[in-house]
Order: C-alpha cells, then sequence, then structure tokens
C-alpha cells in the first residue's frame, strides 16, 4: 500500500470493507501489517468452507455498489492506496501452532479432518 495514503486505507478497510465483507460471509482469521520500511503490506487471513464459496462471495463482494462506490470515491479525493493485490489458497500443516488461540481445525479451508 501507498504509506502515505496508510492511514486512510486502514479507515476504508476497518469502517467499511469488514463490514462489507461481513455481508457476504467472510470470516476474517486474522490481520497483519508489515514494518517494511520500503513498503507497507496489509495481510489478512480468511476462512472459506470450499473453494467455490470463497470465489462466489469474492465476486459478489468486489461486484456490491457499494464497495465500489467508497473505493471510487476515494480514488478521486486522494488516489487508490493499493498498489497491487496477491491472493494466495493455503492449508495448514498438521503440526502448525494455533493462530489466535484458534484450532488448527477452524483454519482449514476444506474442513478435512488433518492428518495425525
Amino acid at each position: 500500500m501507498d504509506p502515505a495514503k496508510r492511514q486512510a486505507f486502514h479507515d476504508r478497510f476497518e469502517n467499511h470493507a469488514l463490514r462489507i465483507m461481513k455481508c457476504y460471509d467472510f470470516e476474517v482469521i486474522a490481520l497483519w501489517e508489515s514494518t517494511s520500511l520500503i513498503d507497507f503490506e496489509f495481510v489478512y487471513i480468511l476462512r472459506w468452507p470450499d473453494l467455490g464459496t470463497m470465489q462466489r462471495q469474492w465476486d459478489l463482494f468486489m461486484a456490491d455498489e457499494e464497495w465500489i462506490g467508497i473505493k471510487k470515491a476515494m480514488a478521486g479525493r486522494i488516489g487508490e492506496p493499493v498498489r497491487r493485490v496477491s491472493s494466495r489458497v493455503l492449508d495448514v500443516v498438521g503440526y502448525s501452532p494455533s493462530i489466535g488461540g484458534r484450532a488448527q481445525q477452524a483454519l482449514r479451508a476444506d474442513n478435512r479432518p488433518r492428518a495425525r
């Protein structure tokens, strides 16, 4: 994200993106920000029951008229704070410690029992 627009990005994400994501059943597990001196990164982990649901809900979110309007308004005022977006589908390994007190099972996107 553009370091000069960092606070505007966080305001938009906290006050708008999270609320709209909730309407589309996004389950936010954790949110992070890097402390790099060169560039700021914002990373979050979402939990989905399956890949089909993930794709459908992302498509609905990205097409949400309110979200489109919020992004357009910010871009018109100060420019878009997000420089690039990358996405990954992750599957927790069986020996991973839990995140934020949630069981390892809760992080599995496909809900299969983990190997023992």
